[in-house]
């Protein structure tokens, strides 16, 4: 019995510090939660899986919220929100937190149906983004990594580290914006 009482006292001793480790969630973008623990993208390969995940569960409004360049999606959905309300996001926030939240919604659903569209519209491309992520293999070159596919050099995708978190480039540009 008495085996067992020191190592208690050091795990009882170690769990503030080990509550501590854990990193603080990312801000909501779009009005999405980041789930870091459930969309780990600390890592190119985390990153590939976490876009693998997202698009297998239907979560378009999360890949788009959180694991792809917000150096394209937020002049993107700023575009859809002013097409579609007259103003940018920033400008709008003479509105009330619920009429801007439930804005901020509705141009989220209408961006995630372009893309869910895109997709829809051009399977080769869908599916060759599908490859990537489950079978590419990845370059990293410091902030960002190039993923290739063996048998079909003209398919990748690039990723960039931004504030240490990796996301999905744009596939027009490869240039963080």
């Amino acid at each position: 019995m008495k085996k067992w009482i020191l190592p208690a006292i050091m795990l009882v001793m170690a769990a503030p510090a080990l509550a501590q480790t854990k990193k603080p969630e990312p801000p909501q973008h779009f009005g999405v939660p980041a789930e870091t623990e459930f969309y780990p993208q600390d890592s190119p390969k985390q990153a590939l899986a976490s876009i693998a995940k997202a698009f297998e569960r239907g979560r378009v409004d999360y890949l788009l919220a959180h694991l792809v360049d917000p150096g394209y999606t937020d002049p993107t959905f700023g575009k859809l929100y002013h097409g579609k309300f007259g103003k940018y996001p920033e400008d709008d926030r003479t509105l009330s937190a619920a009429d801007r939240a439930a804005r901020v919604k509705e141009t989220l659903a209408d961006f995630v149906y372009v893309v869910t569209s895109e997709r829809t519209s051009e399977p080769k491309k869908a599916l060759r983004l599908d490859r990537l992520l489950k079978e590419g293999t990845v370059e990293e070159a410091g902030t960002t990594a190039k993923v290739t596919l063996k048998d079909d050099a003209s398919a990748v995708l690039t990723l960039l580290q931004i504030e240490g978190r990796w996301y999905m480039s744009n596939a027009k540009s490869d240039k963080p914006k």
